[in-house]
């Protein structure tokens, strides 16, 4: 496996060797303090998608207590103490619950548009076609845009959905936390 620093952030590039070694979070060369999570350069995935960002902590905090993020999509930070289950919520995952499932290397595909059905399916047939990934889909009401793609310590925010490129960033950046607990 081929090891490079990008930005101050350790990126792997796949080359037919197991890549699963370490999918932990790093810290940043040129600020110690900041720890991001990792990601893959793929052959076929024309960039490395979404922005990176610093950790904002793993605290656990009580059930339903309320919790401030510094970003928008929150993409680490205080959460709560329970994941919840992969794949697609008919009702909406507050973000406490879905950060501990970003913590767990998953992804989270959020949204906020009631007009979106056809774009649904769409995340829907993502979910099916990767059953094996930890992809939760989800109504967020707080985004900033009318969809994100969010992983440990990245997000991705956009107005309409490309199917390939979400498959990108989910292959891009799923199993890269702190916590990288199987589904």
């Amino acid at each position: 496996m081929l090891g490079r620093v990008m930005g101050g952030l350790v990126v792997l590039m796949l080359g037919g060797c197991d890549a699963e070694e370490d999918p932990g979070p790093v810290a940043d060369e040129d600020d110690p303090g900041c720890v991001r999570a990792q990601a893959l350069e793929l052959d076929g995935c024309p960039e490395l998608l979404g922005e990176s960002h610093c950790s904002e902590g793993r605290e656990h905090v009580p059930l339903l207590s309320p919790v401030d993020y510094d970003a928008n999509p929150p993409h680490s930070g205080p959460h709560y103490p329970s994941a919840t289950y992969w794949g697609l919520h008919q009702s909406a995952v507050d973000r406490g619950t879905y950060v501990h499932n970003l913590e767990h290397g998953g992804i989270v595909l959020a949204y906020d548009c009631t007009d979106c059905d056809d774009e649904l399916r769409v995340l829907a047939n993502l979910v099916a076609e990767r059953p094996d990934m930890r992809i939760l889909v989800t109504r967020d009401v707080e985004l900033p845009s009318r969809f994100a793609a969010i992983s440990w310590t990245w997000s991705w925010s956009f107005e309409a959905v490309d199917a390939d490129a979400l498959m990108c960033f989910i292959d891009q950046h799923e199993g890269f936390a702190p916590e990288n607990i199987a589904k």
